[in-house]
């Protein structure tokens, strides 16, 4: 809570929970969720959507599908594990590996024909170009 206007902060949550509680409580704690896939931000300007996925190890494009189900733009893929050597063993693992399927409700609409994507160095960037057209619906009472 902010003591000048007695209202809740949800963007000074983290670094509050962490004074609190200790970095090491929010380590051991990560460890006991499982990682549902890769991490992704969006951004929106007022004539495109932005996502950025990340997707380390990828060869190519070729290794993620894009797919759109109702408002939501799916990623399909499969990050791959690190080979390890026959004797080695994780102590800390936090980084997803493995198949994906990624739904990103969509606050906008798009115009499908006009997405595209890259990806370079780990980052998968799409780009979605709004619809920005208006139309007035005539409604009649009855």
């Amino acid at each position: 809570m902010t003591r000048d206007t007695g209202k809740f902060s949800w963007s000074k949550l983290p670094e509050g929970a962490e004074d609190v509680l200790g970095k090491e409580f929010w380590n051991d704690i990560q460890q006991l969720f499982p990682k549902k896939g890769p991490l992704i931000d969006m951004y929106e300007t007022e004539n495109e959507g932005i996502i950025l996925v990340e997707l380390p190890g990828l060869h190519s494009m070729n290794d993620i599908r894009i797919k759109l189900r109702d408002m939501n733009l799916v990623i399909l893929g499969n990050i791959p594990v690190f080979p390890l050597s026959s004797n080695g063993k994780a102590t800390i693992k936090e980084r997803f590996t493995g198949p994906f399927e990624r739904q990103i409700p969509l606050p906008f609409s798009f115009i499908a024909k006009s997405v595209t994507a890259k990806y370079q160095n780990g980052l998968l960037e799409i780009k979605l170009q709004k619809v920005t057209s208006e139309q007035l619906i005539d409604i009649h009472f009855e």
